[in-house]
């Protein structure tokens, strides 16, 4: 059983950081890209099930302008606080790797007991 844990926890570790590894470079390419990219995402999934889901129950479902503008203004805040998010995640894994990396290199406290 504990080896069990230990291999879950270890891949979990090894996703964390591989998922970390994907930001940095998503990140390289900029906000305004990944937030219009996302948001297009997000109101085209949202408005995609709402306009089946209405036409399954309703018969038919017209496509509205002002469904679309509500579902791209929805998204876009979405994606701006996944944007936020990741990148809270991103630094706090990098102040973790430097505040590791620092206790590392510290040198062991000089021992004057023959003073």
């Amino acid at each position: 059983m504990r080896s069990s844990l230990q291999k879950f926890q270890g891949w979990r570790a090894q996703r964390e950081l591989l998922l970390l590894q994907r930001w940095e470079q998503e990140r390289v390419k900029g906000e305004a890209r990944f937030v219009f990219k996302t948001a297009l995402t997000y109101s085209l999934t949202g408005g995609g099930i709402t306009h089946v889901y209405q036409s399954l129950i309703d018969g038919h479902a017209p496509i509205s302008v002002p469904n679309l503008v509500f579902y791209l203004l929805v998204a876009l805040l979405a994606a701006s606080s996944r944007w936020s998010i990741k990148e809270d995640k991103y630094f706090a894994a990098l102040n973790e790797a430097r505040i590791q990396a620092s206790v590392r290199s510290v040198p062991p406290p000089h021992n004057n007991a023959g003073a």
